[in-house]
C-alpha cells in the first residue's frame, strides 16, 4: 500500500474525506481518479451510517486493482506530511 508521502503536496491533488463514505466520499473520488488526480482518502476522517459499509467501501478503494482507485492515510500522517512540505502548516494545532 502506497502512503501519502509517496506523491505529496501536489497543488492539484485534492484530499477526500467526509460523510458518506460508501455514497458522497467514493463518489467524488473515483470521478477525480477518472479526471487523473491521485486520490488520497483521510481513512478516519469519513463517516457513514453503517459502520460495515464504510469499512467495506475503504477496503474496496485502497485495494481494487491494487490501489489504482485511491489510497488512505490516517488524519496524524497527513498533517505530520503537510507541515513537513508546507511550512505555512507547521502552526496546525496537532487532532486530539
Amino acid at each position: 500500500m502506497r502512503s501519502y508521502t509517496d506523491s505529496c503536496c501536489h497543488s492539484a491533488t485534492p484530499i477526500f474525506a467526509g460523510v458518506t463514505t460508501e455514497v458522497c466520499v467514493q463518489t467524488t473520488l473515483r470521478d477525480a481518479n477518472d479526471w487523473g488526480y491521485d486520490c488520497p482518502l483521510v481513512e478516519n476522517a469519513t463517516a457513514s451510517y453503517f459502520p460495515v459499509f464504510k469499512q467495506d467501501t475503504l477496503e474496496i478503494i485502497m485495494t481494487a486493482q491494487g490501489g489504482m482507485i485511491g489510497w488512505g492515510s490516517p488524519v496524524v500522517q497527513v498533517l505530520q506530511t503537510l507541515r513537513s512540505h508546507r511550512p505555512l502548516l507547521a502552526d496546525l494545532p496537532a487532532p486530539n
